[in-house]
């Protein structure tokens, strides 16, 4: 085996142009294999990237798909009768959305600006401000409509909070999107 290296070795430097050839052979060699890699290395990236940004598109779905289903439940909150009442499942719904959103944030997004818990407690205290909006107008079926037309409108400034409680997050969600393209 190494008689026939040592013969190689002769032969490849006994000419001037079977030097050549073996250097361009080694050349070329190494160049193909270091396109290889940086090919592959360039693939795995562009696929991190995608997966990167499927997540972030995931995640903003949920966080929109949460901000409606709360915004559902504060204008749930009417009064009926003598009675305030509300869509407790749509509160349920929402508190699930958020913390689905909390495993994205475990998982993939670790600086994500959400906090699921503070979320859900300022969606159920902007509900308890539309409890006590709606508590104000009158009794029975004598009240007057602009009661009901004030109480909607009050009612509407508190989902316009939680619109501004989610705009960290929404902002955050877009500024990676943007970034990972």
């Amino acid at each position: 085996m190494i008689e026939r290296l040592v013969c190689l070795v002769e032969y490849v430097f006994s000419t001037p142009g079977s030097t050549a050839i073996f250097f361009s052979v080694t050349i070329s060699s190494l160049l193909s294999v270091i396109i290889f890699i940086a090919t592959g290395w360039r693939d795995k990236n562009k696929a991190k990237k995608e997966l990167r940004l499927k997540k972030i598109e995931e995640l903003f779905s949920k966080v929109h798909e949460y901000s409606r289903t709360a915004k559902k439940y504060l204008w749930s909150i009417k009064r009926l009768d003598q009675d305030v009442v509300r869509d407790r499942k749509l509160a349920e719904d929402a508190r699930e959305l958020i913390y689905e959103c909390e495993i994205y944030k475990n998982l993939y997004f670790p600086d994500l600006p959400l906090n699921p818990t503070h979320q859900y407690a300022e969606m159920e205290r902007l509900g308890g401000e539309c409890d006590k909006i709606w508590l104000r107008v009158p009794k029975g079926l004598d009240a007057e409509v602009q009661h009901h037309l004030d109480a909607c409108k009050l009612a509407g400034k508190e989902v316009q909070k939680l619109d501004n409680l989610l705009k960290p997050i929404t902002e955050w969600c877009l500024n990676e999107a943007n970034a990972s393209r």
